[in-house]
Parts: structure tokens; sequence; C-alpha cells
């Protein structure tokens, strides 16, 4: 009797990731006798079937069911797809057969479930520790379990309690509502601390995501799997796209010119091909394929950009690009500031005193759709960069009294389609009284869950269980805390 074990979807024969260092096409020019990618996943599949082939007695195929690490279902190979097909006399049969096969040999042989540390069958356990937990998890566990598991393993007890709090119809520590330290955490109180808008904008959308990531600084890990399908990400791409409008614009600028597609088109082609084969040098591309595709969309993207630009009112002036500011006071109704840092993509020259401040955006401008002015606190760059622009230009004597009636967000890509979204002289008193109400979330430590469901796109949305059912159902029991979100979302 043969056992052959390990036989899933994952390592046999394998998805086939060419060899990072001699990519199949490079291999192929080099010589037709070094393996590709397919020639691996063919040797494997032929040595197996050799193997197998010279085996006599019976032999039994198996696979793990379930990925612990990655915490997913796994499938089994293709070759035991076929060794269905082969039993079966049916080359038509698929993995919804082959499931059905297993479980109904399962039942037959009496372990309808998967064998694995968690069985609920302590009779199926492996050894003396998959007894034990079998036993504490199973339905026949005994009454005074978990008891014993709080006393012996703290660890789990903390765990336990933090459960049952969360269970409970009040917000708890473990819910994010906690008392911080003032002088090291919040900006009111230390001004040595810089924040910047994305930080504060951040704190609306969910003041528990702030919480784990400014407070106690954790860090979703690092996405290390490579995406053959695509050459940049959205942030890479969004970057590569920063810089080239604005190296682009600085130099039709310093020409005195204004941006005219026909005048202007070969000084954007070089500007962008230059940056294009830095960042090409920086991160290869998969194929030549895919950098060609992701070539052609950055270059409807700037013919975009172009669009809007030559459509531009006359007294419309671009004034800088890229402005970098750090330690800018912004003060809050009833008294107090805090430090503001960040980075303008443009500044326009409207009047003499007068200017309009631009961030470029990549992504789809559907965020931005219906804002009036602060977004319910969730959309305040703009606001918090008008404030700011006036300070520096004040204080780098680039105007006597600087003034920003207009400003917001431009998206001059193909899913932009060339959009903008400007507010026009916000009211200044109630923007300070938002700013308030807003860092009133630091200092009162109510770093409660999102009460809208954004957990899809959040980092730490497997720390919080995404919750914002929950965090809903306890409105009641914790007016005081809603009360300073309720204030927040007034401000449109």
């Amino acid at each position: 009797m043969t056992f052959v074990a390990g036989l899933d979807d994952a390592d046999f024969p394998g998805h086939g990731l060419q060899d990072p260092v001699l990519l199949d096409e490079e291999r192929e020019k080099l010589s037709p006798g070094l393996p590709t990618t397919a020639d691996s996943l063919r040797e494997r599949l032929y040595s197996m079937a050799s193997l197998l082939a010279s085996l006599r007695g019976r032999v039994i195929l198996s696979f793990p069911a379930y990925d612990i690490l990655e915490d997913r279902v796994s499938f089994p190979s293709s070759l035991v797809l076929q060794v269905h097909r082969l039993l079966a006399g049916d080359g038509r049969r698929d993995y919804a057969s082959l499931d059905a096969a297993i479980a109904a040999s399962a039942e037959e042989a009496g372990h309808p479930d998967p064998a694995g540390f968690l069985t609920n069958v302590s009779k199926t356990a492996l050894d003396g520790t998959e007894w034990w937990l079998s036993r504490l998890a199973g339905q026949d566990r005994p009454p005074d379990a978990q008891p014993a598991v709080r006393s012996r393993f703290p660890a789990l007890a903390a765990g336990i309690k933090a459960e049952e709090a969360r269970a409970g119809d009040t917000l708890s520590e473990y819910e994010g509502i906690v008392q911080i330290e003032g002088r090291l955490y919040d900006p009111l109180v230390n001004h040595r601390l810089e924040v910047s808008a994305s930080r504060l904008e951040s704190l609306v959308k969910c003041p528990f995501g702030y919480f784990l990531k400014y407070v106690l600084g954790i860090e979703a890990p690092e996405e290390i799997e490579l995406d053959r399908s695509r050459w940049l990400d959205p942030m890479d791409r969004g970057s590569l796209i920063h810089e080239i409008l604005s190296d682009f614009m600085a130099k039709v600028v310093a020409a005195g010119e204004r941006p005219d597609p026909l005048r202007h088109g070969p000084l954007m082609e070089e500007v962008a091909d230059r940056a294009i084969d830095v960042w090409k040098r920086k991160i290869p591309p998969p194929s030549p394929g895919i950098f060609e595709k992701e070539r052609q969309d950055i270059s409807a993207a700037l013919h975009v950009f172009f669009r809007v630009e030559s459509a531009r009112a006359a007294n419309v002036r671009p004034f800088a690009f890229e402005k970098a500011f750090a330690g800018v006071s912004v003060d809050v109704e009833g008294g107090g500031s805090f430090l503001l840092k960040g980075r303008i993509d443009r500044i326009d020259r409207m009047g003499e005193e007068t200017f309009r401040i631009l961030d470029y955006k990549t992504g789809s401008p559907k965020p931005y759709e219906d804002l009036k002015a602060f977004g319910k606190g969730r959309v305040i760059q703009h606001a918090l960069y008008a404030v700011a622009v006036e300070k520096v230009l004040a204080a780098e004597g680039l105007a006597r009294e600087p003034r920003v009636t207009e400003s917001g967000y431009s998206f001059p890509t193909r899913r932009g389609e060339g959009r903008e979204v400007l507010v026009r002289e916000f009211d200044r008193r109630a923007f300070r009284a938002l700013l308030r109400h807003i860092l009133a979330l630091i200092s009162g430590g109510f770093f409660v869950t999102s009460l809208k469901d954004e957990c899809t796109y959040c980092d730490f949305s497997p720390v919080c269980g995404g919750r914002p059912a929950e965090t809903k159902r306890k409105i009641k029991a914790n007016a005081t805390i809603f009360e300073v979100l309720k204030r927040i979302g007034s401000y449109d």
C-alpha cells in the first residue's frame, strides 16, 4: 500500500510562476534547450504519472482540505480529478463530481468530516493534544472546560473576556473606548506632533482604524504577492502620473506659456518617456504586452489632462507645483491649534491676491461627487490645504494677503474623464468648529468602528472583525460618544 499526500492544487503540479531571475521569454532567446515554466509543469505531471504506473498494490491519494496559514479552503490537484475520471471511466467528470464522490466515500466509511486536529469526533484524533482539542471544542465538552482554560491560559482568558465585552450592550476598551495620553497623541496638546490631511480624514472614516494605526502603531503586513496581470499597482501608477504632470507643467510655466496639445505634445511625450523609463528600471514589467497596455493607459490620461488644461479660463495661471509644507499652525474653534503637514499638487493664481489649489486624483471621482463643503468630515483635505496655502504664501512673501477662493480635486484620467470638483469660499468658522469636533474624538478616547460598512477596503478588518452593525446596536447605550459623531456628520 502506497500513500501519496499533499496533492492540493497549490502544490502539485503548482501554479506555474516563472523564474524571476530568468523569465521564459529570456530563456527561449538564450537557448531552446532551457526548460520553460510550461516544460517544468509537464515534467512534474509526467514524473508523477510514471511513478504511479510503476506501483503495485493499492495507492491512496490525499490532499489538505484547509490551508491554515492562508485561512482558506484548499482544493484537490488536477491529478486527483484525473484519477477519479479513470476510476469512473468517464472523462467528462468535473470537480463537483469529485467532491460528491469523496463525500459519499467518507460517509460510507463513517467519517463524514475531513480529518484534522479540530475534529468533533474524539475517536479520529491522531494524538493526545488533538483528543483534548476535540473534547474542549466539541459539543460534548465538559461543563467546567472554559474555567479550566481561563485559569491555565491567561492569553485565552483575555480573549474570552474581550469577546464577552463585545457581545454586551455598552462600548468598552475592547472596542476602542480608551483614555490616551494627550501629551503624546492629541495634536491640540502635543505641539510637536504634525498631522496630515489624510490622517484626520481617516479618523472620521473609522476612529478604530485610526487608533490601531496611529496610537497602537499597528501596520498591515506588506503585500508581497506579485500580480502578474499588471505592471504598477494603483498607488505607484498615481505617483508616476503625478510626477509626469508636475515636471511637464513646471517646464511650461517656466517658459511663460500655457499648455497646448499641438505645441507641447512632443514635450509631454519626452517627459513621460523619461519618467516611465525610470519606473520601468525600478519595477520591471511582467511582460511587454502588459507594459505596453499600461503605457497606453498613461498616455490616454495625459491626453485628458491636455484637454482640460487647454479649456482653462484666461485668468487661471499656474503658480506652483508639488508645494510641500510642514509645521503650519491651524486654529480650531474655541481656542487652540495643531500643526499640519502635506504636499499640494498644484496652486493656481486667480487674481493678484487670490488663488486656487488642486489635488490630482487618478482614481474614481465618485467619492467626491456630492461634496458641498466638508463631506461630513470625511473629505477635508481641500479646506486644510486652503488654510495652509494662505499661511505659507504669506510667510514666504509670495503674497501680502493671500486668499484661496477655490480648492478641490482634479481627475485627469480616462476613468475620471477630466472632471474637477471644487469648493468655493467655504465657511472658515464652521470649518474650525468641525476640526474641534474631529479632534474631540481623540481627546475623549472615542475610537469606535465606522458606522458605515467600509471594511471591504480596510487593512484592519481582520482585527476588528468588520463590526459596524455591532457598533450601531450600541448607539442608545453610548449617547455621549455618538453625539460627537453626529455633530461631525452634520457638516456637509
